[in-house]
């Protein structure tokens, strides 16, 4: 990493500072100056990003209990769309700004971005996560730089960059969901999204055939903090990039819940087959309830054929599937060559059957990193949102 820039001086802090910028105005005009020389478009940079703030229906601050956190970004970078790359936390500009980066890294790990960066609006602390490597540089880094060091960081490959930059429409998913009685938000979480993110990575790495990939991935998540509408999100962005990019092959997507009732209202899916064209591609989406057990009888997909279904999500995070293998295992032995994501309640032991069909998880958000951060079972948080 350290070969992309060329630092002032290396550092573990913010010593012996870079030559002084002449500025004036704001910090935030200080900061967005730079970014803007580096490259960055507006679009491309989210400001006053929450991780973990939530707000009464009235819009007031929630008073939070004793261990919650009140965390904000300064600044999220994104070289392409739902692809955090890089947070900048920022000081005054009377400030040391390495006295920021503990807080930029840690921001930084929460979102699975391989940069840090901390600055004063004058001098800038450049963060390397996986390195630990800590500089003193003249300028952040360009789009471009930031996009090939997240892809470094998680091992992308191929098509991983046009896979994880796949801009999908989240208001539609909103509006969608609504008109079904099914309340997701415009904006994913952060969590959501390194979920989403982590998953997408495990697909690009199995759709490559790379060494050592496995067609599964596994996220657990506490109930009641979002788990739907991370598969969903998922979904879109699979569903979306296979309309734009794989004319001509079939991409089948099958989705089991283990809440009957649910399948009536969720969202996008619907309860029926939705089908969706662009050119030559058709794809398939299926929504099929708890409570089946023979393959041959799955409501829905039984004219399904066995190379057409691509995907499989299985969500288990309510608890009541997680338990009760014959409810779902049936539609992933029918289909062995899909890829098999799965989300099971955090709370659930290792030795459900869970584990078996899906391995170890790629991501994990458990009840007490929703409780601190006031996501669970909570209205949407407050100011900007992560996506």
């Amino acid at each position: 990493m350290s070969a992309e820039r060329k630092p002032d001086t290396l550092a573990t802090s913010a010593q012996a500072a870079p030559r002084p910028r002449p500025r004036s105005g704001t910090r935030a005009r200080r900061v967005g100056d730079l970014l803007e020389e580096a490259g960055w478009r507006p679009d491309q940079v989210t400001r006053n990003v929450a991780l973990g703030v939530i707000a009464t229906p009235a819009g007031e601050r929630r008073k939070r209990h004793h261990g919650a956190r009140d965390d904000r970004a300064a600044y999220v970078l994104w070289p392409k769309p739902g692809v955090p790359a890089a947070v900048v936390a920022t000081v005054g500009v009377q400030h040391d700004p390495g006295s920021a980066l503990p807080r930029a890294i840690r921001q930084a790990q929460r979102l699975d971005a391989p940069l840090a960066y901390a600055s004063n609006g004058r001098e800038i602390v450049e963060h390397f996560i996986a390195s630990g490597r800590t500089d003193i540089v003249s300028d952040f880094t360009s789009p471009q730089r930031a996009w090939r060091a997240y892809a470094r960081f998680h091992d992308l490959r191929g098509r991983g960059a046009e896979l994880l930059g796949q801009w999908f429409d989240q208001g539609a998913l909103a509006r969608s969901g609504a008109r079904h009685g099914y309340e997701a938000p415009v904006e994913l979480r952060y969590y959501q999204l390194v979920a989403m993110n982590r998953v997408l990575a495990a697909y690009n790495r199995f759709e490559l055939k790379v060494a050592g990939a496995v067609p599964q991935a596994l996220v657990r998540i506490a109930a009641g903090a979002g788990a739907t509408v991370t598969a969903i999100a998922t979904i879109a962005k699979l569903v979306t990039r296979a309309l734009v990019h794989q004319i001509g092959q079939p991409f089948g997507v099958l989705y089991l819940d283990d809440r009957p009732a649910a399948m009536t209202g969720l969202g996008p899916l619907g309860t029926t087959a939705r089908w969706g064209e662009a050119g030559e591609v058709t794809v398939t989406l299926r929504s099929v309830g708890a409570g089946v057990a023979d393959p041959a009888g799955l409501d829905g997909i039984a004219d399904l054929a066995d190379d057409q279904v691509k995907l499989i999500v299985v969500n288990l995070a309510h608890g009541g599937m997680a338990l009760d293998a014959g409810t779902w295992t049936p539609a992933l032995d029918r289909f062995p060559q899909a890829f098999r994501f799965g989300l099971v309640d955090a709370a659930v032991g290792a030795a459900t059957p869970v584990h078996h069909y899906f391995g170890a998880p790629v991501y994990r958000y458990t009840r007490a990193n929703a409780d601190a951060d006031g996501y669970l079972n909570e209205g949407p948080p407050a100011g900007a949102a992560v996506g």
